[in-house]
């Protein structure tokens, strides 16, 4: 790290070994750090998905919110305290965090995902729309399919293309929890022919979509967003269907 020109992910690996030992720097020092050059500002980058993959998570939050005024002057420091909030699902704060994206020309996919999430689980989805159109102007990265996920769920029926390549094309492997049960829904609605596709029957649609339901059980108490588009997706579902049991089925949504 001393050394002049060293790679950036030498700076990441550097932050990741110092959080496992536990002798984290000062607030000053780090500050120091990040200025200094491109490794320094990667190893404070990668300080806060550090902190929480060893269970510091009100670390994380703490050091973030306690220093947003230098954070903030770097976009990849900015991106970093989005992932922290959102991820700790301080979603107003995420969303408060993260005012003033379209500003920052250096901006990426991911980090807008952060402010995604944030904005569907405290109800706006019209702008959470707007922010993932924008994100897939931006160069290709792991988020892009997950952005993706999302705007399936605001006009499902008008978008019968995007529906089929979130259920078929879009791989549920090394999805987060979150977006895996996103890709449960996507794929539930697929099945039971929304926007015109092939049709399933439809208990076999409802214990796939239940099945979900039940792995993401304890996760859907703190996430308000992925709640409301499980109701969607019911109510969508059942629209597809004749009969009592989509109708009585229609009815759990309450219950969510």
């Amino acid at each position: 790290m001393q050394q002049p020109g060293v790679n950036p992910e030498a700076g990441s690996l550097w932050m990741r070994v110092v959080v496992a030992d536990g002798g984290l720097p000062t607030d000053i020092e780090l500050r120091e750090l990040a200025s200094r050059d491109a490794a320094g500002l990667q190893a404070v980058a990668t300080l806060g998905e550090a902190l929480l993959e060893t269970g510091h998570s009100q670390q994380a939050i703490e050091f973030v919110l306690r220093n947003q005024a230098w954070l903030r002057e770097s976009t990849a420091l900015w991106g970093m305290g989005g992932y922290v909030l959102a991820t700790e699902t301080r979603y107003r704060e995420a969303v408060h965090w993260m005012t003033g994206w379209q500003k920052r020309s250096d901006i990426e996919a991911w980090m807008l995902f952060n402010l995604v999430e944030a904005l569907r689980a405290t109800g706006d989805d019209a702008t959470a729309h707007q922010v993932s159109e924008h994100a897939l102007t931006l160069p290709p990265d792991h988020t892009h399919d997950l952005h993706r996920l999302w705007l399936v769920f605001d006009r499902p029926f008008e978008q019968p293309e995007l529906l089929e390549y979130a259920a078929t094309a879009i791989s549920k492997e090394g999805l987060s929890n979150g977006s895996a049960f996103l890709h449960s829904l996507v794929a539930a609605m697929f099945d039971a022919g929304v926007a015109g596709h092939r049709q399933l029957p439809f208990d076999a649609v409802r214990a796939k979509l239940e099945a979900a339901v039940s792995r993401y059980r304890a996760q859907l108490k703190r996430e308000p967003g992925h709640r409301r588009v499980l109701r969607k997706a019911i109510r969508q579902i059942s629209a597809c269907y004749d009969g009592w049991a989509p109708k009585l089925w229609r009815l759990t949504t309450s219950l969510y």
